[in-house]
């Protein structure tokens, strides 16, 4: 993954097979990470839906976007570990 240091990237796959490792490669070129999967299994959001976020507290404060997922957007923890 490239991008320029300080800067913020959301990966949004439908599952979380491709992102493993992902954060902690970013991390080594100060870029910031998060994890915002979504669910195959529905082709839009619902509005009783619920969404898994991980990363930081405050790179999740700043995605105010995600509420669009869903109606409920919950952080849960930080990036999925390197394997």
């Amino acid at each position: 993954m490239e991008g320029q240091a300080g800067s913020l990237v959301v990966d949004i796959p439908p599952s979380t097979d491709r992102v493993q490792g992902s954060g902690a490669e970013l991390a080594k070129k100060n870029i910031r990470f998060v994890d915002a999967p979504v669910s195959a299994a529905s082709p839009k959001p619902s509005t009783d839906s619920v969404h898994h976020v991980r990363g930081k507290q405050a790179d999740f404060d700043e995605l105010a976007i995600l509420k669009c997922m869903g109606a409920s957007v919950v952080l849960c923890g930080t990036s999925a570990p390197a394997t």
